[in-house]
């Protein structure tokens, strides 16, 4: 009997003995899990704080490269390595380095990395992500004369060569005109050839009575006088061209002949008149009017003369107006290489010499009315598209193309 209960007093304390040790074990493994969790935890919380930093990094650059004139043009010139950084924030040492690099024109790489530290633990994270500005769309220009209205012709004896006439609403050839088109006649409305008049196509008519009509194109715009750099206004300021209306007329009377070369810009009408001679090797611009020889009585005699040359360089040239363009009956042999641009019209009145284009016409409304003197208008895709968009333009956003983060 009393050995009976020694067994079992001996059995009790081995499962106690077994008990408490488990208990200690799964105690042991609670106590280790939590402490892991909580390093998680801490770790997590850390890192993400890390994260954060790194990111605020990579907005910071890219606030610099869209605000500040200098990154903008860095970057966009593909030469930006630059480097900044951040420090004491949160209240300790934590904060961020970031850099920029070009990897091509208007594109970079931002490099960001996030430090947080606090309690004598750190956590590091870094951020790389790729920007850039897209290409804005240039212009393609094929027509050599453009009318956002019509385009007409009166008793004229017209040149056209190089690339398609195109009217928004009609072509009108009338009053005894002879009219050579080198490719298409395309209108969106009407094709009207008078009485006596020729209208000789190389190429097809389209319009609503030629179908079938074309496609419509909108005219393209120029940047005149905007803050950006590239806009004509200021060209001229840096080129030290800028003059108001009553500045050009003073240096045209007192100084014909008169050359400028690069950017000209006049913040008004422009009026070259009898016995007044200029040449432009460059872009001409006014804000308002320009005019060149139109009929008056004062001075009784003499001609007004304009030359716009093509600089050499490559650079934009031609001539452009927000208001009216006209050359008329007192101008002399006339010779534009480069762009008319009209935002209103383009009107040739000139029958006692003739006019020479080396690059196009586009305007809300073209009217040639020469007298049968010799018009002659031949297309330069190149030179109009670089005067229409005078240099690459890219997109006004920053793009992020990838964002990659590496704990």
């Amino acid at each position: 009997m009393n050995r009976k209960k020694k067994v079992k007093k001996g059995f009790a304390l081995v499962t106690v003995l077994a008990l408490m040790a488990l208990i200690s074990v799964l105690s042991l493994f609670f106590i280790n899990f939590t402490i892991t969790d909580l390093k998680i935890s801490f770790s997590l919380n850390n890192g993400t704080q890390a994260l954060y930093l790194a990111e605020a990094g990579v907005e910071e650059m890219v606030w610099w490269v869209k605000h500040d004139e200098q990154y903008k043009t860095e970057f966009e010139e593909g030469t930006i390595n630059r480097t900044l950084s951040r420090s004491n924030l949160f209240g300790g040492d934590s904060g961020y380095e970031v850099k920029i690099e070009a990897s091509g024109k208007a594109q970079a790489q931002i490099t960001s990395r996030g430090i947080y530290q606090i309690s004598g633990r750190q956590a590091t994270r870094l951020v790389k992500v790729k920007i850039f500005k897209a290409l804005a769309q240039g212009t393609s220009w094929s027509q050599v004369s453009y009318g956002a209205k019509d385009i007409d012709f009166f008793a004229s004896r017209a040149n056209l060569n190089g690339g398609p006439i195109y009217a928004v609403d009609d072509v009108d050839v009338w009053g005894g005109s002879i009219v050579n088109v080198e490719k298409d006649v395309l209108a969106g409305d009407q094709i009207t050839v008078g009485l006596f008049s020729q209208l000789n196509v190389s190429g097809a008519k389209h319009s609503q009575n030629y179908p079938p009509p074309p496609d419509p194109i909108v005219m393209p715009q120029i940047d005149f006088d905007s803050d950006d750099p590239h806009s004509y206004l200021s060209q001229a300021q840096a080129n030290g061209t800028v003059y108001t209306e009553q500045q050009f007329k003073d240096l045209l009377e007192d100084h014909s002949p008169v050359t400028l070369n690069g950017v000209v810009y006049v913040k008004g009408n422009i009026d070259i008149k009898k016995n007044q001679s200029l040449t432009v090797n460059g872009v001409l611009v006014a804000d308002g009017n320009i005019s060149v020889g139109l009929l008056s009585l004062v001075p009784p005699s003499g001609s007004a003369q304009l030359t716009i040359n093509a600089p050499p360089d490559g650079s934009p040239s031609g001539l452009l107006a927000k208001g009216k363009i006209k050359i008329g009956a007192h101008a002399t042999d006339t010779t534009i290489n480069g762009l008319i641009y009209a935002l209103d019209e383009i009107h040739f009145f000139d029958f006692t010499s003739s006019i020479v284009v080396n690059g196009g016409l586009i305007a809300r409304q073209v009217s040639i009315f020469s007298i049968w003197q010799p018009v002659t208008i031949n297309l330069d895709e190149e030179r109009v598209e670089r005067t229409l968009q005078p240099t690459p333009s890219y997109s006004p956003t920053v793009e992020v193309e990838y964002w990659e983060e590496e704990y």
